[in-house]
């Protein structure tokens, strides 16, 4: 029966060197997993303030869009009015030269 304990005693030993062997690779892979999970925390920042310094830059654009097309506008408008005058002009002019034309016969 002393035989049989000790039997057992060192099979317990050996499932106690085996749990702990499992529970240092429990340990390794935690670690792994620890650095891992920093390294995604790290790379998550890096990407929101990239995010944030994009969409800042989008928004900038958006408003110099906008200011180039009221810009747009405002040339067309201004194109529009420097023909109509000149066209004005044009015809003042033509009609003098009509009259002149009538004065000299």
């Amino acid at each position: 029966e002393q035989r049989s304990l000790r039997e057992k005693q060192d099979l317990m030993i050996v499932q106690q060197a085996k749990m702990k062997d499992n529970q240092q690779a429990i340990f390794g892979q935690l670690e792994q997993n620890t650095k891992r999970l920093n390294s995604i925390f790290e790379q998550t920042a890096i990407l929101n303030e990239f995010k944030t310094e994009v969409n800042q830059k989008l928004e900038e654009i958006k408003l110099d869009i906008e200011y180039l097309t009221q810009k747009e506008s405002q040339n067309e408008k201004n194109i529009f009015t420097v023909i109509a005058t000149l066209l004005g002009v044009a015809i003042s002019i033509w009609v003098v030269l009509q009259q002149l034309k009538r004065i000299k016969y």
